[in-house]
Order: structure tokens, then C-alpha cells, then sequence
């Protein structure tokens, strides 16, 4: 016997489906693919962050409001010219097929960015969705699923309890499958094949950090500081600084006898953007830190801890003491001075993900890039964009990895030649 298995049918109503039954439906479903940017698709995601930038309700929540930014008309036609600008020639692109999404727990919003992207690459999708589904991801799959255009799209959203069977069944069926989680989860997942010639996009764990100039943060102005604190409030706070992308350190480029006042003032200001919004720590959580930013202290790890508030603790890092990002969460921050941007090449390996930056050159940014891009990061942005998701992610070009390419070569062939 498998777990039971659901099939959503919106508006919070599930029908159960027999497992034999839902690879068959998906296996139907699958053939209903489309060409990449179906005019029919691009209209419908459209119209559905559409809605959802009208209702004040959902716009309050930050992740369904960057969503919709991210899949509004304007927005979509962009990504269609840059798509398109890049097939090589004599190329048009249609949808692998079955697209299998697994979505991660920390973040709970994350998926609906692989999903909106497979439909508009042309893919059917089956998804199987949180066992706790957010109140805000229920209300953008019923506004997608009520409309009639998108029986076209042939998606499929399922429930079902962690299952092996169920997994390597649906694994089977799949043409391209999206693993978002931790690595015990990508690891599981690699054990069941795909269908013949489909391919696996794992996303395992990441850490994120920032690197800052200490002079440019000592320079700025009260208003400038507000601004920038607001903006990392965004990178550190949101999905409990558990993403993958947010900040768990700050390297400061420059040195705590001249910068540190710069830091502190920042810092501060950050805890005071965290009291104004609606950033609650829970009690427990606050001890959590206090706890582990007491254990740095004793190992060694941290030389000073300030513990603003029940927001915020930053624990400075001891100058000798080896790198370690401790994922702790909730607004724990780290804090290495460094003399240039340069020495972030030793620490940064194969599981770091994005680097977000204040006050640093382009070209010191290309250099690092340069350098260190072989060890790993995947994408560098300005501080405040942390968790704006991006076609690129994860060292992936998502629009190119979900499509398949048919090529029509405009060479004459040379005449035949008689013997």
C-alpha cells in the first residue's frame, strides 16, 4: 500500500486519487506541452499577477507581492525578447514535457518561481505542494486554477505524506524534476531515475553572506543609513533568514579602529527598521541565539557579541578564528572585518550562493568573480535583492534547462557528384 494521495482541485477542496491513476492522468497531461512563450500562457500568468497586485490583502505579504512584480505582463515580455534573443539560430523551443516539482519547507513561496517558469517554457507540471499550504499559496494556485485557460496548461497540484514509492513512481514520469531542499532531500531524490533522457535540477543547501565597505557605511548619512537597513531588513528577515539566499554574515571590508563606529550605527539602525515592521522573534528563538552566540564566544569563534534586542544579535568574529557560517536565523549576523574584497576568495566554496553588496566597484566585483567563481557563488547583487528570484538561480539557466530544441539548418547541401 502507498500513502494516499490527493489531487487539489482549489478552494482548499482535494480529491483522492489512486497512484496508478495520477501517473496515467500525468502521463496524458504530458503530451499537452506547448512551444516556450505560448502567447495562450504568457496572457494567463500575466492575468494572474495581475489580480494579485490588486488585492491590497496579498500585496501586504512581501513574497506574493515580489511574485507578482516578477510575472507581471511587462516583466514576461522582458524575459521573453532576452530568451528568445539567446536560441541559436534557426532554433524555436517547446516544453521537456513532465516537469516535477518538489518544493522546499523554509521557504514556502519559492516554488511557484519553477512553476510559473516551466508553464511559460511550455511544460505540463505536476506539483507537489507544502503539507502545511500557506494561506497566501492557496490563494495564487485557486486564482491560477479557476480560470478556464488553464485546463490548457495541464498542471497538476498534489498532496501526499513522504511516500518512496509515491516519489520513484512520479520520479518515473518525469521529464525534468526540480528538487528544492536540503541535501538528505537531493540525495533521496538522486536514488529514482527520471524517465529516459530527463534530468534532475537539485537545489540543495546554501549559505549566503554580504560583503560591505566599511568606509562607504561609515560615510553614509542618517537618511542613507535608514535606506540601507531597510533594504538589508528585506535580505535578513523575510522566510526568517532561513532561504538559501539570505545573509547569515557580513564581511566588512576595512578594519574595526576606523570602522567600526560604521558598523554599530548600521547595525543599530537595522534592529530599529526590525522594531518598526512587524519582525517578531519568538522568546524560545531569542534564547536559541543568545545561547550560540555564547558558545562562539567560549570556543573562540566570536571576540564580541552585541545582542541589540530580541531581533537582532551580531557576534563579531574573533580575527584568527576559522570562517564558520552558523545558520541560526531569526536576525543572528556574523560580522569579519577583511582587508580587501580580495581575501574573500579563501572562504568562499561550493556551497555559497549569493553575495550581496554595499559599497563596492564593479570592477572588484568582476575580480572576485574572476577569481573565486570557480569555488563557487552563483549570483552577486546589491544589498535589498537577496531573495528576488531570478531565471539564473543556482548556477542554473532555468529557461534553457526546461525547454528542448529543434533546429532547422538553412545549408544547401553540395550536388551530388556522379561517379
Amino acid at each position: 500500500m502507498t500513502a494516499p494521495i490527493s489531487l487539489y482541485c482549489g478552494n482548499n477542496c482535494r480529491t483522492p486519487i489512486a497512484l496508478d491513476e495520477l501517473v496515467a492522468l500525468a502521463e496524458r497531461r504530458r503530451v499537452m506541452r506547448r512551444k516556450a512563450f505560448d502567447e495562450k500562457r504568457l496572457r494567463l500568468i500575466a492575468a494572474v499577477a495581475d489580480d494579485l497586485l490588486k488585492d491590497k490583502s496579498m500585496t501586504a505579504e512581501p513574497q506574493v507581492r515580489v511574485f507578482a512584480f516578477w510575472t507581471r505582463k511587462a516583466a514576461l515580455l522582458s524575459m521573453q525578447r532576452d530568451f528568445e534573443a539567446r536560441l541559436p539560430q534557426g532554433c524555436q523551443a517547446f516544453g521537456r514535457g513532465l516537469a516535477f516539482h518538489l518544493p522546499p519547507t523554509n521557504v514556502d513561496t519559492l516554488f511557484l518561481y519553477s512553476w510559473a517558469v516551466a508553464c511559460l517554457t511550455g511544460n505540463a507540471s505536476l506539483v507537489r505542494l507544502p503539507s502545511q499550504m500557506p494561506t497566501i499559496v492557496q490563494r495564487v494556485i485557486d486564482n491560477y486554477l479557476w480560470r478556464a485557460e488553464a485546463q490548457d496548461c495541464a498542471d497538476l497540484f498534489v498532496s501526499y505524506p513522504v511516500d518512496d514509492a509515491v516519489s520513484a513512481a512520479l520520479s518515473a514520469v518525469a521529464d525534468v524534476r526540480l528538487v528544492w531542499g536540503g541535501d538528505a532531500k537531493v540525495a533521496l531524490f538522486h536514488g529514482w531515475p527520471v524517465r529516459l533522457g530527463g534530468k534532475t535540477l537539485a537545489f540543495p543547501d546554501r549559505r549566503s553572506f554580504a560583503v560591505l565597505s566599511g568606509d562607504a557605511l561609515t560615510r553614509l548619512e542618517p537618511a542613507g543609513r535608514t535606506s540601507l537597513a531597510q533594504r538589508m531588513h528585506r535580505d535578513v528577515f523575510v522566510f526568517d533568514q532561513m532561504a538559501c539566499a539570505s545573509p547569515q554574515a557580513l564581511f566588512v571590508v576595512g578594519d574595526p579602529a576606523h570602522h567600526q563606529a560604521g558598523v554599530a550605527a548600521f547595525l543599530k539602525a537595522l534592529d530599529a527598521v526590525a522594531h518598526s515592521g512587524d519582525s517578531q522573534v519568538a522568546p524560545a528563538h531569542a534564547i536559541h541565539k543568545f545561547v550560540q552566540s555564547c558558545e562562539m564566544a567560549v570556543v573562540g569563534e566570536a571576540d564580541r557579541i552585541d545582542r541589540l534586542s530580541a531581533n537582532l544579535t551580531v557576534a563579531y568574529a574573533a580575527p584568527a578564528a576559522t570562517y564558520r557560517v552558523r545558520r541560526i536565523g531569526g536576525g543572528f549576523l556574523t560580522v569579519r572585518y577583511i582587508a580587501s574584497i580580495g581575501d574573500l576568495v579563501d572562504h568562499i566554496e561550493a556551497r555559497d550562493q549569493t553575495v550581496t553588496h554595499f559599497g563596492i566597484g564593479e570592477d572588484e566585483l568582476a575580480s572576485l568573480i574572476d577569481r573565486a567563481g570557480a569555488r563557487g557563488m552563483s549570483r552577486l547583487v546589491p544589498v535589498g535583492l537577496a531573495l528576488n528570484f531570478d531565471t539564473v538561480w543556482d548556477g542554473y539557466n532555468l529557461l534553457g534547462e526546461l525547454v528542448r530544441l529543434v533546429r532547422l539548418h538553412s545549408e544547401k547541401p553540395e550536388p551530388l557528384k556522379s561517379c
